[in-house]
């Protein structure tokens, strides 16, 4: 695995740390299950470094760039001595890979050359993809971005996607049109992640409340949580008493202004006391909030997935979430949870309400939610997973027989 902007050891929901790194992770780990060795790849901030995350995994931190963090353009200017350190490490520890799994563009260009100086097939999943994210959250065009996903489009031996909306928006944004996308869906730790009763946090019975979690980023859309939670009170004023929002999540390395706007517009919203910003909480934390959550809200522009309304769901938990991306394939509308427009404040304060009104309707979804999240239990998801790495590596054996 390459994964060098941020690696799977890193706190996710702050910085450039986000389900990226949970993916790489638990990715590793579930592979490592089914008796294939990993090592993850990434930046070091300080000196080499080795760890192993779990029984088959390790983590291996390159130094390139100086100590202490860079911002990711300036790690893709590394990408040439990232690329030697790792190749000098493998060399040394007397390792031989069979496949590179690269992770996000900087990577997939490591990758890559990787692949091609050690003749292994190259997977790579982009995870965000410039043009989708400047269509979505209205950033500035990355051209230098732009051309290297194209380039790893015609390069490399698989692309994953998590769903088929994913795979859509590829071919349409990039024009794409080859069987090298490969749809296999993210996976959840189903042990982790299951409904349960609330362990650090106990529900107040006159408590609604509401969770988010994620980057503190305009794509994460979090000001239509607050817009919607600010209408409903207006509605009812007895819900306006009840609700609490509990919106966990660190700054975005490239938004530090996020953040300040959300708080100062809850300010605004008459929301200073409804809504608790907790800042970035760890992994392990997080099946507590879960449990003590009576709604889930992801209100993102766009997701390629959307990990943490899956995990919601595996909670028990309903999810309110953007007709966005691809939660429109893991949340069922209606089943699981409801799906609102991404800018339509009154129908997410509407699907507020109706969850608040209704606790038979909260746990109705939230079992079939748990029920539809089995299929995405990491052993069947890393089954596919080995299945594709099975493939490509046949066929280059297959290439190298015939030469």
């Amino acid at each position: 695995m390459v994964s060098l902007h941020s690696g799977p050891l890193a706190q996710p929901g702050t910085g450039t740390s986000g389900g990226m790194n949970v993916y790489v992770r638990d990715l590793s780990r579930a592979l490592s299950v089914l008796d294939m060795p990993v090592d993850v790849y990434t930046r070091s901030e300080g000196d080499l470094a080795v760890v192993e995350d779990f029984p088959g995994v390790r983590v291996i931190s390159v130094p390139a760039g100086g100590p202490g963090p860079i911002a990711k353009s300036e790690i893709a200017d590394q990408v040439p001595a990232l690329i030697a350190g790792i190749d000098t490490f493998s060399r040394a520890d007397g390792t031989r890979y069979d496949l590179v799994h690269s992770h996000y563009w900087i990577s997939g260009l490591a990758g890559q050359r990787l692949a091609t100086r050690w003749n292994v097939p190259h997977v790579h999943m982009f995870h965000t993809l410039a043009r989708i994210k400047t269509k979505y959250a209205g950033s500035k065009p990355d051209l230098r971005r732009e051309h290297a996903e194209i380039r790893l489009m015609e390069t490399a031996d698989a692309i994953v996607v998590s769903n088929p909306v994913e795979r859509m928006q590829v071919m349409e944004a990039y024009g794409v049109h080859n069987a090298t996308l490969v749809s296999i869906p993210c996976g959840i730790d189903t042990s982790q992640f299951q409904p349960s009763k609330p362990m650090e946090w106990h529900k107040h019975p006159q408590r609604f409340r509401v969770v988010a979690l994620g980057r503190i980023e305009r794509l994460k859309n979090f000001a239509l949580l607050l817009e919607g939670v600010a209408h409903a009170r207006t509605l009812d004023r007895r819900f306006a008493s009840e609700v609490e929002v509990v919106l966990a999540g660190g700054p975005s390395e490239d938004e530090p202004g996020e953040a300040p706007r959300l708080r100062e517009m809850a300010l605004q919203l008459g929301l200073d006391k409804t809504v608790r910003f907790m800042g970035a909480v760890s992994r392990e934390s997080l099946p507590a909030l879960f449990a003590a959550a009576d709604v889930c809200v992801v209100p993102s522009l766009h997701e390629s997935f959307g990990l943490v309304a899956l995990e919601a769901m595996a909670s028990g938990v309903p999810v309110i979430a953007a007709r966005s991306g691809g939660l429109q394939m893991t949340v069922v509308n209606g089943v699981s949870g409801y799906l609102v427009d991404p800018t339509d404040a009154p129908a997410m304060a509407d699907r507020l309400l109706a969850l608040w009104r209704s606790p038979i309707t909260r746990q109705s979804m939230g079992v079939r939610g748990a029920r539809a999240a089995q299929h995405y239990a990491w052993p069947v998801v890393a089954h596919r997973v080995q299945c594709l790495y099975d493939s490509l590596i046949d066929s280059k054996a297959g290439e190298r027989d015939a030469r």
